[in-house]
This record gives C-alpha cells, sequence and structure tokens, in this order.
C-alpha cells in the first residue's frame, strides 16, 4: 500500500510540474493544494507531525479515564501487527493535578474505565499481582533484538 501511495505522489507530483511548464497555472496550484492537503491529513494520521499523537491522547482520555487533560508523549513503541498481536507501548508525563487524581481516583474509576470502545479489560490498582494480566500485557520477545527488548523491559520497569 505505501508503495503504491507512493507511486501515485510521485506521478500526481510530475503531473503538477507539467501544468506549469504548460502555462496552466491555476489547474496546477489546484492541484498542487489537493496534494499538499491530502499529505498533511495523511501525515497527520500516522502521527508522523510533532503533537499529533499527543493530540489524538488528548482526545481520547475522557473515555479512558473520565477526566480530560493534556499529557506529554515521552515514549512510543508501536509494532504493527498483520493479525492483530501488533504491540504498542506509550509513556505520558502528566501534571501534578493528573498525577494526584490517578493515584486516588474516583470510586467507579476502576469499574467504569476505559469505556468498552477501547478495551474491555479495565483499569487495575498497582502493583499489578494477576500474573495473567502481566502475562499478557508483555510483548512476546521472538523476533526482537537484545537492544530492543533491553529498551522495552526498562520502559516497563519505570511504570
Amino acid at each position: 500500500m505505501l508503495i503504491l501511495v507512493l507511486i501515485v505522489i510521485i506521478i500526481w507530483t510530475t503531473w503538477i510540474v507539467k501544468l506549469y511548464r504548460q502555462k496552466k497555472a491555476a489547474k496546477a496550484t489546484y492541484n498542487l493544494i489537493t496534494l499538499g492537503l491530502l499529505t498533511l491529513i495523511i501525515c497527520w494520521e500516522l502521527r508522523l507531525i510533532p503533537l499529533a499523537a499527543d493530540l489524538d491522547f488528548r482526545n481520547k482520555t475522557e473515555e479512558l479515564t473520565g477526566r480530560k487533560f493534556w499529557c506529554w508523549n515521552d515514549y512510543r513503541y508501536d509494532e504493527i501487527g498483520i493479525r492483530g498481536e501488533g504491540f504498542t507501548f506509550e509513556i505520558y508525563t502528566l501534571n501534578d493535578e493528573m498525577a494526584t487524581y490517578f493515584t486516588n481516583p474516583d470510586k467507579d474509576f476502576f469499574e467504569s474505565f476505559p469505556t468498552n470502545k477501547f478495551e474491555t479489560t479495565k483499569w487495575k490498582e498497582t502493583p499489578i499481582l494477576d500474573t495473567e494480566l502481566v502475562n499478557f500485557v508483555t510483548p512476546n520477545y521472538l523476533n526482537w533484538s537484545q537492544s530492543l527488548q533491553k529498551e522495552i523491559q526498562e520502559k516497563q520497569r519505570i511504570v
């Protein structure tokens, strides 16, 4: 799919250049703006633009936690799986108010969040003693390099 998109972009760009050379500036400018907007939207959705991941997370915080807030994404590892076996691990820095909220959350926090839109498993109190859950959230390191395994394990220990 990525190769197909790149081919389309190259063909479209050469066509725009030809339009400019043929003195059809209005048509070329229209196509250039359209190509630019489509590229911007695709890059935003793929989280290639800075702050896209942070803003995306902020838009989901209310359904994930019951409160809407802003936070900074400090670490993100995203392994795309073909059949749903992918792995995403993210670490966010919270402000003092939100850190206090998560230290002593509301009574219904563990029962109500995240909503069913995101997960079938609700939040758990730490430390997590349920080994089945820990095994579920731990990635399968089968094809990972030693350095990547150490990196992810170190980040998990921090959390």
